[in-house]
């Protein structure tokens, strides 16, 4: 019986099902007789996503067949020049390439399919006029003799509008570094080597720049006070070349007699100094 009344019941409920689907015009019940996807199944909103897509900037896309980077100094870090290359807006048809001038003969760099070095120093740069989008010295300024040729060559290999970003030091407010207070007359050297931001100002807008921020940026973590000083014993600082030996030699002793007490512990990190100027 229970069967008989069933197979009764199908034909009022399919005429009511049928009479939904052309009611609401669709190939399913309505919303209201759906059930609901499991939980696994179900949409979730995603704030942050939403959040990340409004911090991310929009960049401009550079010109077709203009290097976006070029670097210039006597001392050239390549993995900032790769940095720039990886970083870079492409567009159809525009190859985004960096190119790293180094005054050094027979340096080998590692390689890098959109890097490319040219023999040069920031007073005499091998690029054409307005070939570069921006250009990026990174602690290389202070090692630049003539520094009004050289802002004049940077303004020359600059397009219109183009960006110069300067990482280096000034007097108006140097680093805290973690050692230098172990080596005698440290910060004495450090000092003597850049200069106040109004004498770069002036140097870099009697050349056609205009100052366009002065900020800080993060620097990678050295890791341990361990590590950072096997690195630090290397002497790729310059502040190396204008010491005495036994200066030398007596601030890595003090540095070494401090480590030893915790020589795991993570190493202090000092924000960085950046000069932005911008093409007139």
């Amino acid at each position: 019986m229970a069967a008989r009344a069933s197979r009764a019941r199908r034909p009022a409920e399919a005429e009511l099902h049928e009479g939904n689907r052309r009611r609401v015009g669709i190939g399913h019940a309505p919303r209201g007789l759906r059930r609901p996807p499991p939980p696994h199944l179900r949409r979730r909103p995603r704030p942050h996503r939403r959040a990340a897509h409004r911090l991310v900037p929009r960049l401009r896309r550079p010109p077709a067949r203009r290097p976006p980077a070029a670097r210039a100094g006597s001392r050239v870090r390549h993995r900032a020049v790769h940095a720039a290359a990886r970083r870079g807006v492409r567009r159809p048809g525009h190859r985004r390439r960096a190119v790293g001038a180094d005054a050094r003969a027979g340096v080998a760099y590692a390689a890098h399919p959109q890097v490319s070095y040219v023999p040069g120093r920031a007073e005499a740069l091998p690029l054409p006029d307005g070939a570069v989008d921006f250009a990026l010295g990174f602690l290389v300024w202070h090692h630049v003799r003539d520094k009004p040729a050289g802002a004049r060559e940077l303004h020359r290999v600059l397009r219109p509008g183009g960006t110069l970003l300067l990482r280096t030091e000034l007097t108006d407010s140097l680093p805290d570094l973690w050692y230098l207070d172990a080596f005698p007359r440290g910060r004495e050297v450090l000092a003597a080597l850049y200069e106040p931001l109004s004498a770069l100002r002036a140097t870099f807008e009697a050349a056609g720049w205009e100052l366009a921020a002065v900020g800080e940026v993060t620097l990678p973590a050295p890791g341990t006070y361990a590590g950072a000083l096997a690195r630090l014993r290397t002497r790729a600082f310059s502040i190396f070349e204008h010491m005495p030996e036994a200066d030398i030699e007596a601030g890595f002793a003090e540095l070494a007699r401090r480590v030893a007490a915790d020589p795991q512990a993570p190493a202090r990190v000092s924000p960085g100094t950046v000069v932005t100027f911008r093409r007139a």
